[in-house]
């Protein structure tokens, strides 16, 4: 019987799929496979460890056939971390020469495109001269710095590429004080002003500037991701960011909701900003927190809504209020930990007197959590509050989509299902509390088919439910 072949076509696409180890065995298993396997290789993520070895490895791999495979490495991962075993000795000074001879070759090839760089400021301390090779690529597109100091700091500023994405995690283990303005990431980057279109920033800081003092713009970049990044003064970004689309904020300008006096002088701070040098003409996505973008004040409408609060019956109502006012939003998602905060005046009054704001909604999101506090409540009389005080008063809603979260759910339905004739065993479960057990029995489509029928203009036309 014949064996059945493989076209090498097919081989090929299997190449493309495969992890590096697979695509080791291969050039060793085949010649015609051995160029081919190297290509994929070298076209994904190369990551070299800070140490002699690593290097060494490396650089053996790529000047045994050097004119094909230096070319062919687009992104480089240079990795300082120390983790266990580590010591100072790993890195030798042949080791940190290879590195930067291999370093010089990629600057010369030209086809570098992505760096990443993790915690490279005492590499760039010890060996000065791979900073300065560094900073000689041209043709970067993307860097990435993970735990980023003074000296990566130094790199960038004399960056000699133009970049289009940049990721900045600087260093969090150093106190900084008042006067450490080296994270300021809208100065940072102004080399690369033209083209920079995405920015993320973990732990950075901008430094407050004069009326007249001049300042960076980046025109192109459309998409910022800030971390443990506070925003002081929204007008300097606005300004920095003429035509910003979609701004992320991950625990930025946290603030507990009984603090709110405290904040308010921040929010009517931004709210003058505005006043006096503009807002956006218009964001398309906000995602993060209800508090933090009270806090901004954005004087723009802003299309989708992706609040990432849990604690939506603990802000005062007026505060959510004043966001949808604003934002006046055609998608909105929400988190919300414990379904009974849609029994609870304080909640419904945020969508009764934010109607008119949300004229234009088109798309509902509600992701729920349920919470301990919820297991003897009644689900279906959560459900009638919802359709009743929120789905079926929206003018324009087409989509709903209500994600639940509760892992216990699916283990114990499926033991209420399956129980044995026993049930008095030890190893039985303990029955369903009311609201899982509601949660369990309940009919799905019928739902649906009210939501929609409740429907005040006759608008909603899908429903989707996701359950654990």
């Amino acid at each position: 019987m014949e064996r059945p072949r493989v076209s090498y076509d097919v081989l090929l696409l299997i190449l493309s799929f495969s992890d590096n180890p697979t695509l080791a065995r291969m050039m060793q298993t085949c010649k015609e496979l051995y160029r081919p396997a190297v290509t994929c290789i070298l076209q994904g993520l190369v990551t070299v460890h800070v140490d002699t070895s690593s290097i060494l490895s490396l650089s053996s791999f790529l000047f045994r056939d050097p004119l094909h495979r230096i070319p062919l490495l687009r992104k480089l991962k240079i990795d300082d971390y120390y983790g266990p075993g580590w010591d100072e000795e790993n890195l030798t000074h042949e080791g940190a020469s290879s590195l930067k001879h291999l370093l010089d070759r990629l600057v010369a090839a030209g086809c570098l495109e992505e760096l990443i760089l993790y915690e490279p400021d005492d590499l760039l301390e010890e060996y000065p001269e791979l900073f300065d090779t560094l900073g000689r690529f041209t043709l970067l597109k993307s860097i990435k710095i993970h735990g980023a100091g003074e000296r990566s700091v130094d790199l960038l500023r004399n960056l000699e590429s133009c970049l289009v994405t940049a990721h900045l995690a600087f260093e969090y283990w150093r106190n900084y004080d008042e006067e450490d303005f080296f994270r300021d990431h809208i100065a940072l980057l102004s080399h690369s002003q033209h083209t920079l279109r995405e920015l993320s920033v973990s732990r950075g800081r901008v430094e407050h500037r004069h009326e007249n003092q001049d300042e960076p713009t980046y025109p192109n970049l459309t998409k910022l991701t800030l971390d443990n990044t506070d925003i002081i003064d929204i007008s300097q970004y606005i300004r920095a960011f003429p035509h910003l689309q979609r701004l992320e904020m991950q625990e930025c300008n946290t603030f507990e909701p009984d603090d709110i006096m405290m904040d308010l002088s921040d929010r009517e701070r931004n709210e003058e900003a505005q006043k006096q040098y503009g807002s956006w003409p218009k964001l398309g996505v906000f995602d993060g927190s209800l508090c933090s973008l009270w806090e901004l004040a954005l004087a723009c409408p802003i299309s989708s809504l992706q609040l990432t609060d849990d604690d939506l019956g603990e802000v005062p109502p007026t505060m959510a209020i004043d966001v949808l006012t604003a934002a006046r939003p055609n998608n909105l998602e929400l988190r919300v930990c414990g379904c009974r905060v849609f029994l609870t005046d304080k909640v419904l009054r945020i969508f009764r007197h934010s109607m008119e704001s949300l004229a234009d909604l088109q798309s509902l999101r509600l992701d729920l959590s349920i919470a301990h506090e919820d297991r003897e409540g009644d689900w279906h009389q959560v459900l009638d509050s919802m359709v009743s005080e929120i789905l079926a008063p929206l003018p324009s809603l087409s989509f709903f989509k209500l994600a639940i979260k509760c892992p216990s759910i699916s283990s114990r339905q499926s033991v209420s299902q399956n129980a044995s004739a026993d049930e008095d065993s030890e190893d039985s479960e303990e029955p369903l509390s009311p609201l899982l057990q509601h949660l369990a029995d309940w009919d799905q489509t019928t739902f649906i088919e009210r939501a929609c029928s409740a429907s005040r203009n006759g608008t909603l036309k899908q429903v989707e439910i996701i359950l654990p």
